[in-house]
Formats: structure tokens, sequence, C-alpha cells
């Protein structure tokens, strides 16, 4: 009797023993899966998989321990889409038991957005200034605060009142070089909309200050942000170099709508007269590879500017927006760029990559289109540390003529914004190592920026479900058949 007790007790014990370890293999099969997902991105991002074809992915020997080896298959459903979907399988052999087998299907998007919350920084946001309002608007639907039934839905901003306002900005900062602080400093100023600080973070608002929804609501901030901006550069190829810059200059671009921008180098532009200045015609792609400082501003042009082309005294000057055009400027141009510029009918736009300073100031950026997006900086800059805090590697400051209409993004860079005048106002989106709201202006986010999509061999992970079988939704996918 003793025997047969002590046989079912060893029984007993094995068994537990083999429940315990294949719930180990589900745990160690899990991560299989996952690592599957991994190398799925990889070969998404390096190209290896691509195309309209269905990638697979499958892994012999993947892990092997003792009497267990761990395969992957996996498979990449449309690779070629900016929202591609993997389903990976980890399976584990040589349990008694039979295969212990996991699944999970995850969903991805290729690049990021990287004006999606508004105005964002790495290590501090700071408003300088009377009274700053932060909130926002939607270029798509005509110019900020307008009244407009036609444009403006009737669920956007207030409720059916067809204005284009409201409060879908996120003030957002993480704080990477201490434990915990104050990382948004708004002062007495306002933000219709909301703020979300990185975890133990604070928001400093002061006595007349507020965070609000479009009807006055106090709204909750958030402490779950965390900065992941990558760098983003350019790869075009370059179509004209020009030098250094020191004199005003006329840059003809692309003037034919349906083709990407003309792509033109830069050494430097020093600008230090308030009557020097860039005037840009078409769409154009600048590299910088030094410093970009103007006083006199950068003007893009369009159909409705009304400047007068100076033909004949060379000593004549026209002026256009508060700088001038000379004849030496004009007569420098090719006859097929004079052209351009005496025929050009549309909306000029100009984006900017460097790792070098930027100071925009005196007449600033005229940006007559009114939208942002006609003109962006990219900061290049790469990662600087002293000792063992990052720092800053760039520094950028732009004004407005007036108004301000500008996306900026450069993680590394001390970005510092204002518009023009007493009470300038800025349009735009800003991303930066540190975001400086400078003067007695506001700021408002253009929601239209939301939609721009960089770097397309990054992906992020926008969803992840494990494939239980326990409903329709998680029934897994038959891989064998791939």
């Amino acid at each position: 009797m003793i025997g047969a007790f002590a046989v079912t007790f060893l029984k007993l014990a094995s068994n537990e023993y083999k429940a315990a370890v294949r719930s180990t293999l589900y745990s160690s099969t899990l991560n299989l899966a996952e690592s599957g997902v991994e190398i799925c991105i990889q070969q998404l991002s390096d190209g290896t998989i691509s195309g309209a074809s269905t990638g697979v992915v499958s892994v012999s020997n993947y892990l092997v321990d003792e009497a267990y080896s761990g395969d992957i298959k996996a498979i990449v459903l449309n690779p070629s889409s900016s929202t591609p979907t993997i389903y990976a399988e980890g399976v584990i052999s040589g349990h008694p038991g039979g295969d212990v087998v996991k699944q999970v299907r995850v969903d991805i998007k290729a690049g990021f957005f990287p004006f999606e919350s508004g105005f964002a920084a790495v290590n501090g946001i700071v408003f300088n200034g009377n009274n700053v309002t932060l909130d926002s608007y939607n270029s798509n639907y005509g110019a900020y605060n307008e009244y407009n039934p036609v444009t403006v839905p009737d669920d956007y901003g207030v409720a059916n009142a067809n204005i284009n306002r409201s409060d879908n900005i996120v003030a957002s900062s993480d704080n990477i070089n201490t434990a915990v602080g104050a990382v948004i400093n708004i002062g007495n100023g306002d933000i219709t909309g909301n703020a979300n600080v990185s975890e133990g973070n604070t928001i400093n608002v002061g006595a007349q200050g507020s965070i609000t929804d479009i009807y006055g609501n106090g709204q909750t901030t958030r402490d779950d942000f965390y900065a992941d901006f990558p760098i983003v550069d350019t790869t075009n190829s370059v179509d004209v170099s020009l030098g250094a810059i020191t004199n005003g200059t006329i840059i003809i671009g692309e003037t034919d709508p349906s083709l990407p921008a003309k792509v033109v180098s830069i050494d430097s532009i020093r600008l230090t007269g308030n009557t020097d200045a860039l005037y840009i015609v078409g769409n154009v792609e600048i590299q910088m590879s030094g410093d970009l400082s103007l006083s006199g501003g950068i003007f893009l042009m369009d159909d409705n500017t009304g400047y007068a082309v100076p033909v004949g005294d060379l000593g004549r000057r026209d002026t256009y927006a508060g700088g001038s055009i000379t004849a030496d400027m004009f007569n420098a141009l090719s006859a097929t760029e004079r052209a351009a510029l005496t025929s050009w009918n549309g909306d000029s736009a100009a984006t900017i990559y460097t790792a070098d300073d930027v100071t925009i100031a005196g007449n600033g950026v005229s940006n007559p289109s009114g939208l942002p997006e006609n003109f962006k900086v990219f900061g290049t800059a790469a990662d600087s540390y002293s000792g063992d805090d990052e720092v800053a590697s760039q520094t950028i400051k732009i004004s407005g003529n007036g108004e301000l209409y500008s996306a900026v993004y450069a993680p590394n860079a001390d970005v510092e914004v204002k518009g023009g005048g007493r009470a300038g106002e800025v349009m735009g989106g800003v991303v930066g190592f540190t975001a400086t709201m400078t003067g007695n202006g506001n700021f408002h986010y253009d929601e239209a920026l939301a939609s721009i999509q960089l770097g397309g061999g990054n992906y992020t992970i926008t969803s992840w479900l494990e494939m239980t079988g326990e409903t329709n939704d998680t029934k897994p996918w038959d891989l064998s058949a791939y």
C-alpha cells in the first residue's frame, strides 16, 4: 500500500513538474513570438521585406536549451503600406506534452508624426512674455479664429460656432537631466488645450495662468510623456550649389507644383543689413552646411506680392514687404530664372535642413500663404553632452513679419519663436530640445501639421494582441501556408 501511494505521489509530482515546465515554456514561446516581430520590423526597415507580396520570416533553432528548441515563424501583410500587420509565432519543441505555441498580432505604422502634439520639448518649455496663450486651429479650414460655416465643421471647437479655433494642442515636455522638476513654465499664460510632462515632473502655472478646454473648463494634465524624437535629415540629391551668401539673393525653386522641390546647397547665409534679404520663388529645399543668420528676413513670394522687377536702372530698388529687390539681384539670375520670377503665380515654400545655428530676425519670415507647412526648419544636429548631462547642440531663433507661419522640428536645439510687432502671433508647430515662446504674442498650433509623416524607415507599434483563440478577434492566423 505504501508503495502504491509512493508511485501515485511521484506521478503527481512528475505531472506538476511537467506542467510547471510547460508554463515556463509558454512564457519563453511568447518571447520568441516577440522576437519574430522585432525581426520583421528590422527587415522592413532595411528593405529586406518590401513590395506588395506578403513578407515571410522563418528561423529554426532560434532558441536551443538542453532538450528544447525554439523556432520562429512570422508574416508581414501589406509590407509596402504605411500600416503593415505582423503575425508572429513562437514554437518550442521537446516537451512530453507536445509543442508549445504562442502567436501575436502586431499592427505597426511607418515613420512618425513630429507635430502631433503641437508644442513639444525634450528638456523644458518656457513662455517669456505677458499673458501668452496657446490654442489650436486647422489651416485646412481657413485662417485662425475665422468664422466660416462652409469650411469649419459644426463639431469643431465650440459646437456649432463654425469658428476656426479649438483646444487640440498638447504642450508636452520631458526632463532628461534631473529626476524631477517643473518642465513646463507657463507663468501667467493660458493653455487652451492640454499639457503633458514626464513621470514625476510638474507644470508651473502662475497666479493668472490657466489650463482649460475651449469652454474654459479645467483640463486634466498628464505625466506620461516620453520624448522620442529621432533626428530627421534629408537624403535628396543637390540640384544647385550656391556657396556662401552674403548679399541679398533670389532663389528660384521648382515652379511646377507637380514636381518635387529644387534642392539647393548653401555653405552659409550671413545677411546683416535690414535691406539684404533672401527671396524664395517656387518650392525649394535648402541644405545648409553652416550658420544661417539674417536681419533682412526671408520672403516667400506669391502671385499677390505685387513686386516690380527692376530692369533698367541698376541703382533702382523696388521694395517688397520691407525688403528690397535690386537690379543686381535680378540680373544675377539666368534668363530662365528671370522668366520664372516674373511669371510666378503660386505659393512659395521652403524647407531648411541644418545642423548649425539659425537666426532669422529683423523682417523675420514673410509667408503670405498663411500655411505653416510652407516654411519648415529641420535641425539635424547630433546629441551633445556636458559631463553626464545632455545639452542642446544648436540654436534656432525665428521671428515673424507681424505673424509667423512656420513649423520647426529640431530635437537637439534650443528653439525660440516669436511673432513680430507688439502682439505678433505664431501659427504652426514646434519640437525642440528646449522650446521658448518669446514676446507678448500667442501660439496657435496648426492641426494640419499633424498629418506630416516622416522617417519612412522607422516603425512604431500601434497595437499588440495575443492570439489566444478565445474570440473571433484572437483566432490565430494559419502560418503553415507560408
